[in-house]
């Protein structure tokens, strides 16, 4: 069943329709609706159209169709629902909306909405061929409405596309980003023999012992190494992962992460302040991908930057 046939019968027989979204139409004492031994008049001239606002459709009307159709009411609802959508998507692009039987509205310049009355219909809505109009060819209006159906489903399929294509590039790129992060990590812990150790894990050495191993002057691990010389564009720059006064956990820390094969090393200008740090030789543009790695492995993922370059 056509709704444009099932809208204008309606209109004929109570003389206003309300359509929500697009306005309500209203019929004079002129129009009624057709009988089988009736000629119909060739066109409209007592239906008006007023562009106001209509929340929902009239219980009337829903009925109306319910009855005709045969559907529940929830369907019927639902039915005039889809085909007010569809008529307001071709009012918006510039198209007409043709209600066969009432007339046509079309979007004017001014943005409101103009009326151009039509024809009656001819055919009832009992008789089977009410789909051929007597067989009157489709109108030129009901090939654009099955046009624009056909083009909103086309454009809905696209956009479930686009959508599906989306979530798996942004599947893709976290999984990317995740595989780069921690190849980062591991490169940074290879290169400098890192192995994490939890502090409950230091072995503790008592301050005698580590003034047997480092006396009390200033020590640096790195003093006693030769100096090699650098390619062009490497330099060595100094990872400080901890500065702290605790001169037996400093030595501590140190002996402990030693054990393991790490290259710490720890040094002190003053006696006071003691440093732990990794001596790595690499490009200027590397170091704050190091820097990051060492950070996040030695203070367990933490967001606080501890780590410095000197």
């Amino acid at each position: 069943m056509r709704f444009d046939l099932l809208l204008a019968q309606y209109l004929y027989k109570n003389k206003k329709l309300n359509l929500p979204g697009i306005g309500r139409f209203e019929a004079d004492s002129s129009v009624y609706a057709p009988e089988d031994n009736e000629k119909q008049k060739s066109s409209l001239e007592g239906i008006t159209f007023h562009e106001t606002t209509v929340s929902k459709a009239d219980e009337d009307l829903i009925d109306f169709i319910k009855d005709q159709t045969g559907k529940m009411k929830p369907l019927a609802v639902s039915d005039l629902e889809s085909y007010l959508t569809l008529g307001k998507q071709f009012l918006f692009i510039g198209k007409p909306f043709y209600l066969e039987g009432i007339g046509t509205l079309q979007l004017a310049k001014s943005g409101h909405f103009e009326f151009i009355p039509g024809e009656y219909i001819t055919t009832k809505l009992e008789d089977p061929n009410i789909e051929r109009s007597e067989g009157k060819k489709r109108s030129v209006h009901e090939e654009d409405r099955m046009l624009q159906e056909s083009n909103t489903n086309n454009i809905k399929i696209l956009f479930l596309f686009l959508g599906i294509v989306g979530a798996l590039t942004l599947v893709a790129w976290g999984g990317y980003h995740l595989y780069n992060m921690n190849l980062t990590e591991q490169t940074a812990l290879e290169a400098n023999s890192l192995k994490p150790q939890e502090d409950s894990t230091y072995s503790l050495l008592s301050t005698d012992s580590i003034n047997e191993l480092v006396g009390d002057q200033p020590y640096s691990t790195s003093a006693s190494e030769v100096p090699i010389p650098l390619p062009p564009g490497i330099n060595e720059y100094k990872f400080i992962v901890e500065i702290t006064q605790d001169k037996l956990r400093a030595y501590n820390r140190y002996k402990d992460l030693r054990s393991y094969g790490n290259k710490i090393e720890i040094e002190t200008a003053d006696s006071v302040n003691y440093k732990l740090f990794y001596s790595i030789r690499t490009t200027s543009s590397d170091t704050l991908r190091i820097r990051d790695s060492l950070n996040r492995w030695y203070y367990r993922n933490d967001d606080i930057m501890r780590v410095t370059i000197e």
